[in-house]
């Protein structure tokens, strides 16, 4: 069973750009995919793309990206022009290939040493939402569009240490007195 795959993601401290990986563990060979994402209130998607995925290294010869306030969808075709060399995405036995990386933006926050010194979000692979027409999470192979099981992930953005400096005039460190040595 072919699964498309949202991955986990956590920022770092700070970090208010985050990347998140779409990626597919294919049981044939692709030919075309449609990867349509929603995200929960609290995030802006900035962009979707395919630079650095196993299927850029592939060659995509048709691609369109689209970004909703609450989502956004990415189609990819590999041979869509003459002479029609026949690229496929491959089958990896026991791995997955990466398709697109959405790039979502949260405003920094800093950390106030409570359990909401992070904010996670809910990112779900939706069928039917995004798009006129609307469009499905499909794989195509053998020249059919095919259903994968949608595994939806989260991502994670991290508060931001505050800035300036700390003092601690008159604290214990714990340590002993340092050696003073002078050199001559």
């Amino acid at each position: 069973c072919d699964e498309l795959i949202v991955e986990t993601t956590v920022g770092a401290a700070g970090q208010s750009r985050v990347t998140v990986p779409v990626v597919v563990e294919n049981t044939q060979p692709v030919e075309g995919y449609v990867i349509s994402l929603g995200h929960e209130p609290g995030l802006a998607l900035d962009s979707i793309a395919t630079a650095g995925t196993d299927a850029d290294a592939i060659g995509i010869e048709f691609a369109v990206a689209r970004t909703y306030p609450t989502g956004g969808t990415m189609g990819v075709v590999f041979d869509f022009d003459p002479p029609y060399d026949g690229q496929v995405l491959p089958v990896v036995p026991g791995d997955t290939n990466s398709l697109a990386v959405f790039t979502f933006i949260h405003e920094p926050f800093e950390c106030d040493g409570t359990a909401g010194d992070s904010r996670e979000y809910n990112l779900e692979l939706v069928d039917n939402v995004f798009g006129t027409p609307p469009l499905a999470n499909v794989l195509v192979q053998g020249g059919m569009s095919v259903s994968p099981t949608l595994v939806n992930g989260t991502v994670t953005f991290t508060c931001q240490e505050p800035g300036g400096i700390s003092y601690g005039v008159g604290q214990d460190t714990g340590g002993e007195e340092p050696e003073l040595v002078c050199a001559r």
